[in-house]
């Protein structure tokens, strides 16, 4: 077995429990039934499903790596780590069979998940630079604009200015998906 097998093997187990998680919440609220539709919410939970994914097309980037010290790994840990704690904190999970307000949970946590996201995104960067393909500039402008609208979804708590958010979100994404995911 390769370092690069045994190291990904521990970081796909802690993203599967993210997405795990995610599936789970997801499970919950179809079971539970809804009582308030949050599309925020809903947007930052497929947002989520995506940081899974995104995550091990990244570290199939970092295959060519000859050499893993255990900072490099450490790093790569906590990068996963920082996922599956947005993962925990972006869905809800009840412990009664009730209908979810998921208004009121996306009020109530807002700023947790939008915090971890901001700490998970600057960890992000640094891993960034040490892949192939992307250490570049455009991707570090992205990444700081992401910080950014994170840093105004947690401080404005505003429907419309969440929204907005969530609409800059979903174009950022989608040419991030369509530049810089490799195909496997």
């Amino acid at each position: 077995m390769e370092p690069f097998d045994y190291i990904t093997i521990l970081l796909s187990i802690v993203i599967s429990l993210a997405l795990a998680h995610l599936l789970g919440g997801i499970a919950t609220m179809i079971r539970n039934g809804v009582r308030r539709i949050s599309l925020p919410l809903l947007h930052w939970i497929v947002f989520s499903l995506f940081l899974c994914v995104d995550y091990w097309f990244t570290i199939w980037g970092a295959r060519s790596h000859e050499t893993w010290s255990l900072q490099y790994v450490l790093l790569l840990l906590v990068q996963a780590s920082g996922i599956y704690i947005i993962a925990s904190l972006v869905v809800p999970s009840p412990h009664d069979n009730k209908p979810i307000d998921l208004t009121a949970f996306f009020e109530g946590n807002r700023r947790k998940f939008m915090g971890t996201m901001l700490v998970t995104i600057s960890i992000n960067e640094i891993t960034n630079l040490t892949i192939q393909g992307f250490n570049t500039s455009l991707l570090g402008l992205m990444v700081l604009a992401w910080a950014v609208l994170f840093v105004i979804g947690w401080q404005w708590a505003s429907q419309k200015v969440q929204l907005a958010i969530c609409v800059i979100n979903i174009a950022m994404t989608t040419y991030y998906a369509m530049n810089f995911i490799p195909a496997l």
